[in-house]
């Protein structure tokens, strides 16, 4: 029996490709900032950037605020790029709903609050956010 060790493509949250180093200063910059910010993490497949980022989801997690929320939105679903686009903006505005913050599930698993819980501020800020989202399906 072969003794070597093989590793699958699979991202995760250990970080065996030394991307310590660079966590604590995204972090930093991601919530100290004080404009709204977009990161994104480019490379080759398979150098880890899936991984890196569920490590910086866990990491804001342990510093949670309301004032930002991860996004997760898988590009390479997607063939065309007018398809690419209205879904990305899709998975933002969605994000943006407001949500019962549940720390045991991912984000993107948080149950939208019902309209009628929300106060009328919020109920006009989120009927306008569903408007938006009814546009992105228009044509331009």
């Amino acid at each position: 029996m072969n003794d070597r060790l093989y590793y699958t493509d699979r991202p995760s949250e250990v970080d065996a490709l030394g991307f310590a180093d660079y966590r604590p200063a995204l972090v930093e910059v991601i919530t100290r900032g004080e404009t709204p910010l977009t990161i994104g993490i480019f490379g080759s497949w398979g150098t880890g950037k899936t991984s890196l980022l569920r490590m910086l989801r866990r990491d804001l997690r342990r510093r949670w605020s309301p004032h930002f929320r991860t996004v997760w939105f898988t590009a390479w679903k997607y063939e065309r790029t007018e398809a690419l686009w209205r879904a990305f903006i899709l998975r933002v505005l969605d994000a943006l709903d407001p949500r019962e913050v549940n720390p045991n599930r991912p984000e993107e698993e948080w149950e939208r609050i019902p309209l009628e819980n929300l106060s009328e501020k919020q109920q006009r800020q989120v009927e306008r956010l569903h408007r938006l989202e009814e546009s992105v399906y228009r044509a331009v």
